[in-house]
């Protein structure tokens, strides 16, 4: 190695100038580089950007080889926030939108971002597709690996053709496959209604079909309900 190219490397290596004019001379001369008798032999490594180590690789006095990662380090006053979005919300979503990160680590904060990327598969199982977003974390508080939840500002479109039917989330069963809500007819009596979901936003549901305004439906003890109805039909069934 040339001794200009090797007193770059060094450099990069956070070697100080006097090592390195040390290290020239024995090249120029052509001789070995004598090593210190007595202590550790140590050689500073640093990392091309500021972060911090959030996993270590190994640990002093073990041997490596050439191109093994010693450490990881991270830069995270900036994070990536992977989402995953039903199929039926894709046409809202679109790069730039600012969403709002909540995790239950801090349940009274609020991380705001923006959507830099749409992901292009919709998985099979879940069908949902991935989407992205920068978030800033000056405070280190997010942390990777921990689950979050988003939500998006999507904007109000200009003009609306139909009112919009939504019921509290809590309203929903599932009931033989099937998305239920069940609607008081009159005083202490329940009949279950097959529905249509569509989008959900702020803890509540778009139904798009199966109700109509003016319904007076169950929120709360909608799951004890959804029990009788099903142990009426395991009656039936024998």
């Amino acid at each position: 190695m040339e001794a200009g190219t090797l007193a770059r490397a060094l450099r990069l290596y956070g070697e100080g100038e006097d090592e390195i004019a040390s290290v020239r001379s024995a090249v120029d001369a052509n001789t070995e580089l004598p090593l210190p008798t007595e202590g550790p032999h140590r050689l500073a490594v640093r990392a091309p950007f500021n972060g911090k180590i959030i996993e270590r690789k190994v640990t002093p006095g073990s041997l490596v080889e050439a191109l093994q990662p010693l450490v990881g380090v991270a830069d995270l006053s900036s994070v990536w926030v992977f989402l995953k979005a039903y199929e039926k919300d894709l046409p809202l979503l679109e790069k730039g939108l600012s969403v709002a990160i909540r995790a239950d680590a801090y349940p009274q904060e609020s991380f705001p971002g923006r959507i830099d990327f749409l992901g292009s598969i919709v998985e099979s199982a879940s069908r949902t597709v991935q989407v992205r977003a920068t978030v800033e974390n000056p405070t280190e508080k997010l942390r990777p690996g921990m689950f979050v939840k988003a939500q998006v500002d999507v904007p109000k479109p200009q003009s609306e053709a139909h009112l919009v039917v939504a019921v509290p989330q809590s309203a929903l069963q599932t009931l033989e496959a099937r998305t239920v809500i069940f609607v008081q007819t009159e005083p202490g009596v329940f009949v279950r209604k097959l529905v249509e979901s569509g989008h959900t936003f702020e803890g509540f549901t778009e139904i798009l079909a199966g109700l109509k305004v003016g319904d007076v439906i169950v929120t709360e003890g909608s799951f004890v309900l959804k029990s009788e109805f099903a142990k009426a039909l395991l009656q039936d069934e024998h």
